[in-house]
């Protein structure tokens, strides 16, 4: 008799030693599926953006796995376009971005190179007057510029194209004898971006493609994107 009134008062609860903390068990299986939920959502933002633009070029997306697109090409206003992520190793880390590219009918051999500042670069040069002054105080002081003609440049990169790129807290340009890019660090996912920078770039190269010739030899105009290139 003893026994039983034991067993039936036993310490544990009827569903086992951990019923106590099933409460919390639940809301840190919730937790931890809202997570993985949000690294997912944000992991698949890039492809499902490509891919939509894609769609909305008649182009085509190479991935390079499940979760990144690695090349988009496509054609925008009858001139091809590709957009790809990739590894630069221009500098001695490893620089991972994604970059648009248009070809572009440079005849004047016009180079440009234009770089959002870090913000330890920022305030290392916020008492430098720029040489490239656009009379735009704003631009000047966040961005480098570069290029090897200053009569093309005012052409080149106008008003609202200094605007835009102003909306950017990492942005490069580049115009070479025969494309012109963009480039962002990292994967782009916001399809809004995207479609604000290559309409950027195709102005600017439209802008570009107007300009007249220069006397430069072909050598000549290597050795400035060269120089360009590497001084920003």
């Amino acid at each position: 008799m003893q026994s039983r009134i034991l067993n039936a008062h036993s310490a544990y609860p009827p569903y086992g030693p951990f019923h106590t903390s099933a409460p919390f068990l639940i809301f840190v299986t919730l937790i931890a599926a809202v997570i993985i939920g949000v690294w997912m959502w944000n992991r698949m933002r890039a492809v499902w953006s490509w891919r939509k633009y894609a769609e909305q070029l008649g182009g085509f997306v190479r991935m390079r796995n499940r979760f990144s697109p690695a090349c988009l090409t496509a054609s925008i206003n009858n001139r091809p376009f590709i957009m790809e992520t990739a590894v630069s190793h221009e500098d001695e880390t490893p620089y991972y971005h994604t970059r648009g590219v248009f070809p572009i009918n440079n005849s004047s051999g016009f180079i440009l190179g234009i770089r959002r500042k870090s913000m330890l670069e920022e305030a290392q040069t916020r008492n430098e007057r720029a040489d490239h002054s656009q009379n735009d105080p704003e631009f000047d002081k966040k961005f480098f510029l570069t290029y090897n003609d200053q009569n093309s440049l005012s052409s080149a990169l106008r008003s609202e194209h200094r605007r835009e790129l102003l909306r950017y807290s990492d942005v490069e340009i580049y115009v070479r004898l025969e494309e012109i890019e963009w480039r962002r660090s990292g994967e782009i996912r916001d399809l809004a971006v995207i479609i604000r920078l290559n309409k950027l770039i195709l102005e600017m190269a439209q802008s570009i493609e107007q300009l007249h010739g220069n006397s430069k030899t072909y050598s000549e105009r290597l050795a400035d994107e060269q120089k360009i290139l590497h001084g920003i």
